[in-house]
C-alpha cells in the first residue's frame, strides 16, 4: 500500500471511529453509575496493521481492541463467599426479634412473667381474706387475662412457624427461577459471544443473579470454555452443561409432635441440607429454634397446670356460709399451652376457687361431706407459695426462674445473632467497596475520559480537514 493521501484519510477516518467508540463507551458508564449490578466498561485500542514500503513500515491508524468489563474475580468470590453467612444471620436476626416481640419480656404487667407472678399473688391475697369474693373475682379476671395470653403466645408460635415455613417455600422458588434465569443467560451469551467479543452486558446480569444466590445458599461456580457457569449449591447441582437447571421442592412433615420442613431435589429426591445462608437460616428456625422456645414455653404452662391442680382439688370453695365444692375441683382445664383453659367449676362460680383444705367426714346416713373450716386458707396459701417451688431442672428453679432463663437464652440468642450480622456485614462492605472501586463508575474519571476522546476525536477530524484541504490543492495545480 503506497504511502499517499488517501491513506492519511484513512488514518483520520479509523481514529474518528476509535474515539467515537471511546466516547460511547464513557457515555454508557455514566449511564448506568445507578445501575445495580453494573461493571464499569473500559475501551481498549491497537493499531491496525502496518504496510511495508521501500522508505520503510509505516502504521495505518488504529482499531478498537476490545470493550471488556472492569472486574475482579478473586473479589467476586469473597463477597459471594461472604453473603452467605451474612443471609443465615440476617434471617435468624428477624425472626429472633420476632419471637422476642411475642414473649413481650421485659415489658412490666404485659410480659408473661409478671403475669404468672400476679397469678400467684393473687391467690396470696386470697389467704388473707380466703371468704373474699372481690379476690375470688380477681382471681377469676386474671386467670383469664393469663390464659389469653399464654394461648396467644403459643398461637404466635405457631404462626410463625407456619409464616416461615411460607417463607422457605418462597426462598426455594426464587432460587429455581434464579437456576432458571442463569441458565437462560448462559445460552445468550455462549451464542453472543460466538459471533465475536463479550457479552458483557449479560455477563452482568449472570453474575447479579449469582450475587443474590449467594446469600440465600452457598454457591460454587465455575465457567467453562464456552463462556457458560455451572453452579453448585452446598454440593449439590443446581446448573450443569450451562444450561440444565435442577430444581428444589418444600415438603412439610409431621414428626409426631410439630411440623418440620425439608427440601429436596426434584429429580433426585435426595434431601437437600444448606449449610449456610436465608434458606438455611429459616430451616434452622423453623425446625429447631420455634419448636424448641415453644416447648419449654410448655412445659412452663403444663407444670403450672398440674401443680395448681394438684392442690386446688384438694381444697374447697365457699357456698353460702358453708364450705361444698365437686370432688374433682380442678383450678385449669387442659394439658399445656395450646388448650389451657378454665375448669368448668370455676367458670361456674368464684365460690368453687378453692381457699380452704377439704375436709370429709360422714353424716348420721353414712354419706360423705366435704368441707371446709371457715377461714381456712391453707390451699390458698399453698397455691400463692408454689411461685417460688423448686420444680424444674432437677427440682433446682422455680416457675420464674425456668421462664427467665429461657426468656434470657432467647435474649442471648438473639444478641449473638445480632452480633455475628453485625461482624458479617463490615467484612462484606470491605469486599464491597473493594468492587466498587475496581468495578463501579466513577463519573470524574469518566468526564476525564469523555475529555481525552473529544480531543482525540477532534483531532482525527482535523487530519481529514487537511487532507481535504490538500486534495484541493493538488486539484487545483491541475
Amino acid at each position: 500500500m503506497p504511502i499517499g493521501l488517501n491513506s492519511i484519510f484513512d488514518i483520520g477516518r479509523k481514529g474518528l471511529r476509535a474515539n467515537l467508540a471511546g466516547l460511547n463507551v464513557s457515555g454508557n458508564n455514566i449511564a448506568n453509575v445507578n445501575t445495580e449490578g453494573y461493571s464499569r466498561q473500559q475501551i481498549a485500542f491497537d493499531p491496525s496493521y502496518p504496510f511495508k514500503t521501500p522508505q520503510g513500515i509505516f502504521g495505518t491508524g488504529v482499531e478498537v481492541a476490545s470493550i471488556r468489563r472492569v472486574r475482579n474475580e478473586i473479589i467476586d468470590r469473597q463477597i459471594r463467599k461472604h453473603n452467605s453467612p451474612l443471609g443465615y444471620f440476617e434471617e435468624k436476626q428477624r425472626i429472633y426479634k420476632q419471637i422476642e416481640n411475642i414473649f413481650n419480656e421485659p415489658n412490666g404487667v404485659f410480659g408473661i412473667r409478671e403475669q404468672i407472678e400476679k397469678f400467684f399473688d393473687n391467690f396470696h391475697e386470697l389467704a388473707n381474706d380466703p371468704e373474699s369474693g372481690s379476690t375470688r373475682t380477681v382471681i377469676l379476671e386474671h386467670g383469664k387475662t393469663l390464659i389469653e395470653s399464654i394461648k396467644r403466645i403459643d398461637d404466635q408460635l405457631v404462626s410463625l412457624s407456619s409464616d416461615v415455613s411460607f417463607q422457605i417455600g418462597q426462598k426455594v422458588d426464587e432460587i429455581n427461577n434464579i437456576a432458571q434465569s442463569i441458565a437462560g443467560l448462559n445460552e445468550k451469551i455462549v451464542a453472543a459471544e460466538n459471533l465475536g467479543g463479550t457479552a458483557n452486558t449479560l455477563r452482568d446480569k449472570r453474575d447479579l443473579e449469582i450475587d443474590k444466590l449467594s446469600k440465600m445458599v452457598t454457591v460454587y461456580f465455575k465457567e467453562d470454555s464456552s463462556g457458560a457457569v455451572n453452579i453448585a449449591i452446598s454440593g449439590n447441582s443446581l446448573v450443569s452443561d450451562g444450561e440444565r437447571v435442577s430444581t428444589l421442592e418444600k415438603m412439610d412433615f409431621n414428626n409426631g409432635v410439630d411440623f418440620v420442613t425439608k427440601i429436596f431435589g426434584s429429580e433426585s429426591g435426595l434431601e437437600f441440607k444448606p449449610n449456610s445462608g436465608e434458606l438455611s437460616g429459616l430451616l434452622e428456625i423453623r425446625n429447631e429454634v420455634v419448636p424448641l422456645y415453644r416447648e419449654r414455653f410448655d412445659s412452663i404452662i403444663a407444670s403450672i397446670i398440674t401443680q395448681v391442680n394438684s392442690l386446688h382439688r384438694n381444697g374447697v370453695g365457699i357456698k353460702g356460709s358453708l364450705s361444698e365444692v365437686p370432688h374433682d375441683n380442678d383450678f385449669f382445664a387442659g394439658t399445656g399451652a395450646k388448650d389451657i383453659d378454665l375448669s368448668d367449676a370455676v367458670k361456674e362460680s368464684i365460690n368453687n376457687i378453692a381457699a380452704a383444705e377439704r375436709v370429709e367426714t360422714l353424716d348420721g346416713a353414712g354419706n360423705t361431706v366435704i368441707s371446709g373450716a371457715p377461714g381456712d386458707n391453707k390451699i390458698a396459701l399453698q397455691i400463692a407459695n408454689l411461685k417460688g417451688i423448686l420444680v424444674f431442672e432437677n427440682n433446682t428453679e422455680t416457675f420464674d426462674d425456668y421462664l427467665a432463663k429461657t426468656i434470657g437464652q432467647l435474649g442471648i440468642g438473639a444478641k449473638n445473632v445480632d452480633d455475628n450480622a453485625s461482624r458479617q456485614k463490615l467484612i462484606l462492605a470491605e469486599f464491597e467497596n473493594l468492587r466498587d472501586s475496581t468495578s463501579g463508575v466513577s463519573i470524574d474519571e469518566e468526564l476525564t475520559h469523555l475529555i481525552r476522546f473529544q480531543r482525540g476525536y477532534q483531532a482525527s477530524a482535523r487530519v481529514i480537514s487537511t487532507v481535504d484541504e490538500l486534495f484541493d490543492t493538488l486539484i487545483n495545480m491541475v
